[in-house]
């Protein structure tokens, strides 16, 4: 099965270790900013095919996460194991799963 772009972002020439998990790679070399624009990142596809929505939906789970992340901190759960190595399933690597705790942030109530 050939899943569009995935060799993009999953080719030894466009990134060091492609298999691995390194979201670090899109920040800028100071590690403070995301680098602007890496041709190779393609989610919402290119060209006549490029989701029409993709601007809105960079914005919502910006702004979801944030709002998550002001009023909640995530723990990890108490004698669980975690690693952040992925799931080969035949053609895609899936993450892990995993739970964590959402403790709810001081000075704020929900």
């Amino acid at each position: 099965m050939n899943i569009p772009y995935f060799d993009f972002s999953h080719n030894p020439e466009n990134y060091e270790d492609p298999e691995e998990f390194k979201p670090e790679r899109f920040l800028s070399a100071d590690g403070k900013s995301l680098m602007k624009v890496d041709k190779n990142f393609v989610p919402f596809s290119v060209g006549k095919r490029l989701c029409i929505g993709e601007g809105i939906a960079r914005d919502t789970i910006f702004l979801f996460m944030t709002s998550i992340f002001q009023k909640f901190e995530a723990l990890p759960t108490p004698g669980e194991q975690y690693s952040l190595e992925p799931i080969s399933n035949m053609d895609i690597l899936e993450p892990r799963k995993f739970t964590v705790i959402l403790k709810e942030r001081e000075g704020f109530k929900c």
